[in-house]
């Protein structure tokens, strides 16, 4: 199932990918984080291997998800002693330029697929190229502890990432309105670079379609990114919200007159804007043995036991229905 690029809303609402925040809407119980997500892992079905499973899953792509797919290759070894999945990073935009020569590979993107994306790969050879949705990560704007913002706006937010008129853009923090000795400190923007997803993600929808400043700093992994705040007092990145430590503060976001905090409860409560899909892209009408491999990669990902794994990595799991609505795509049948 493709996810095609969606209506954004204004503000901060624009941040909330329509349909996947809504996977978390209505979990307003006051049991804390942990055993909400307990709930939703305990009402995942177990995995069942369907038939013996051998031979290579390549996925190519986001270095986030890389991490997660050498947990997939070891677990599902516990199944199918025969069966590999070998991870390689890159970069999200990477790993779909990469299906274009290896059709038969997948595609790991920390982003929604657009239809332009699906056009692209159609043009590239492949017949039927579907995303599948694996999971959920929360991002987090990142900045030096001692930094007196206390929350940031989309206003703020703009200013410091891009130009959105002449003359807009933010050299110091005193410019989006921070004081307490900060009013001259250089603003130091870290980002991933144009192949990751969480590059193009920020420009595509947090900045709705307008580039990062160009005197942004790139690094080579998301630790990098929290890293370099960490040693830069005028410092600021967006990164997984699993990266947050004493080393860093981690901005509550601004939506209307509402401050929400990044925290499990409010991810799970479907408060917190800055969600995004984790996909793996493949080709639905490629050759036949490829396509049931990946499947039932795919299977064992979308179990409790693949769920869990995801959760160990500092994601988080998607519920019974999203699970379900992925498994319809994949034509693999479960317990209803």
């Amino acid at each position: 199932m493709a996810i095609a690029k969606q209506q954004w809303f204004s503000g901060w609402q624009g941040w909330v990918i329509a349909g996947i925040s809504a996977i978390f809407l209505g979990w307003t119980s006051p049991v804390r984080a942990e055993h909400e997500i307990q709930n939703i892992i305990d009402s995942i079905e177990p995995y069942a291997a369907k038939e013996a499973l051998s031979g290579k899953v390549t996925i190519v792509g986001s270095g986030s998800l890389a991490s997660l797919a050498d947990m997939w290759s070891r677990e599902i070894k516990v199944f199918h002693k025969d069966a590999v999945v070998e991870a390689t990073g890159g970069g999200s935009e990477q790993g779909l330029e990469h299906l274009l020569s290896k059709p038969g590979d997948v595609a790991a993107v920390t982003r929604p697929l657009e239809l332009e994306d699906i056009e692209k790969l159609k043009k590239g050879g492949l017949k039927d190229p579907v995303a599948i949705i694996i999971g959920l990560d929360a991002l987090a704007v990142f900045v030096h502890p001692k930094n007196p913002l206390q929350q940031i706006t989309p206003e703020q937010f703009k200013q410091i990432y891009c130009e959105i008129e002449k003359g807009t853009l933010a050299a110091t923090w005193g410019k989006v309105g921070v004081a307490d000795g900060f009013e001259e400190k250089t603003i130091s923007v870290f980002d991933r670079g144009a192949s990751s997803g969480t590059q193009v993600f920020i420009e595509r929808y947090l900045l709705q379609g307008s580039k990062i400043r160009k005197d942004a700093k790139n690094k080579e992994s998301n630790i990098e990114l929290v890293n370099s705040v960490a040693g830069d007092e005028g410092g600021i990145a967006i990164a997984p919200f699993y990266l947050r430590s004493d080393k860093v503060k981690v901005l509550p976001v601004l939506i209307g007159d509402q401050v929400v905090n990044a925290d499990e409860s409010t991810i799970l409560r479907g408060q917190y804007p800055l969600l995004r899909p984790l996909c793996l892209v493949f080709d639905r009408g490629g050759k036949a043995e490829d396509v049931a491999r990946i499947k039932a990669v795919l299977h064992y990902i979308l179990s409790r036991e693949g769920q869990l794994d995801a959760v160990k990595a500092g994601y988080f799991p998607l519920n019974i229905d999203q699970i379900r609505q992925q498994q319809d795509v994949l034509g693999v049948e479960m317990v209803r």
